[in-house]
């Protein structure tokens, strides 16, 4: 019984010093979800805005190269998208107003360049979820030397801390 309560407060002791030690910065980690188009950040549970989360992410020089590099993949994509869609539209308000000669490769083109945009949109998304993650790696503790996360488990023939690679 009494090598029992020691494990247990050995274990207790160790899951609470672990705790602990992921709580050593003053500044809360920024979570992100994915959705349909792009990503969710929050953090305490509060939705972050953009211009949110430029302010934190400038915080660490690592974590503002990647946020640079997002913004600058975003613009991009946003003015290939906005010609691609003017292209589009062109042809479509032409035929819509009654013009019997409606060039559809305009269309065409369009439809290219907003393909184009869906590339420039899904690096800028991974762009800025490496950002926060090189952000909320500073802060975590409990962490191997290239960021894999290690944990405790139970395995069949007791509890051991894992890391997947």
């Amino acid at each position: 019984m009494k090598m029992k309560s020691l494990v247990v407060s050995i274990l207790l002791l160790a899951v609470f010093a672990g705790q602990a030690l992921c709580q050593t910065s003053g500044r809360d980690p920024i979570g992100y979800e994915k959705k349909a188009i792009g990503y969710k950040f929050t953090r305490n549970g509060e939705k972050l805005k953009i211009g949110d989360l430029k302010d934190l992410l400038g915080e660490e020089p690592k974590a503002a190269d990647e946020l640079s590099t997002a913004n600058s993949r975003m613009m991009t994509g946003m003015v290939i998208g906005g010609i691609g869609g003017g292209l589009v539209g062109w042809p479509i308000g032409a035929s819509l107003g009654g013009g019997e000669d409606v060039n559809w490769n305009l269309a065409y083109a369009g439809g290219g360049l907003i393909a184009i945009r869906l590339f420039f949109a899904t690096s800028a998304d991974g762009h800025f979820r490496n950002a926060v993650d090189i952000y909320n790696g500073e802060i975590e503790l409990g962490r191997l030397p290239h960021g894999t996360p290690l944990k405790l488990c139970l395995r069949p023939d007791g509890l051991a801390f894992c890391a997947s690679f």
